[in-house]
């Protein structure tokens, strides 16, 4: 059973593990997300633990770099663990998160090699909003964070969906 846990920043570094477990490393430290959560109106990690093993890492941010209304989450499931239902209960509880602090729609980004995690999210109704540097010049200071967190050297794929419930 996958059980979704929201962590405090004494637990970024267990996040920062998953990430790095999931994507193959990042370039982001503890100072950088907690920065991000100073900038950020609210910012939230949450962890899947399966069997008491981390599996996956999910965060939300809410005010940060967005227009009103929208919110960013990104989710990060362990190799090992994919294709168990854990990348849509992070997604699950991202989304929870993100409409009960008003938002109507969301962002994330993928890695633009990740073909399969491509077509998780669009199988969910994610839409391609941006790609590599055509979507940077608008939203450089957020998409270079975004970029750190899924490996500096990869293009990434911002896309954009609606939350449940919303019209």
């Amino acid at each position: 059973m996958t059980e979704i846990v929201e962590i405090g920043a004494g637990e970024i570094d267990r996040f920062l593990a998953a990430v790095d477990a999931a994507r193959g490393g990042s370039s982001v430290s503890v100072a950088d997300l907690i920065e991000w959560g100073r900038e950020a109106e609210d910012m939230a990690w949450f962890m899947a633990v399966v069997d008491g093993e981390d599996a996956g890492a999910g965060l939300g941010i809410v005010g940060w770099h967005s227009p009103p209304g929208v919110g960013t989450c990104e989710a990060y499931v362990l190799p090992s663990f994919r294709e168990r239902g854990i990348g849509t209960a992070l997604y699950t509880e991202l989304a929870g998160w993100l409409s009960q602090r008003g938002c109507a729609e969301f962002e994330s980004a993928v890695l633009e090699h990740d073909e399969a995690s491509l077509a998780w999210a669009k199988r969910r109704g994610l839409r391609e909003i941006g790609r590599g540097s055509q979507f940077e010049t608008a939203n450089r200071t957020r998409n270079e964070a975004i970029r750190r967190l899924n490996v500096a050297e990869s293009g990434i794929v911002v896309l954009r969906g609606l939350l449940a419930g919303a019209d």
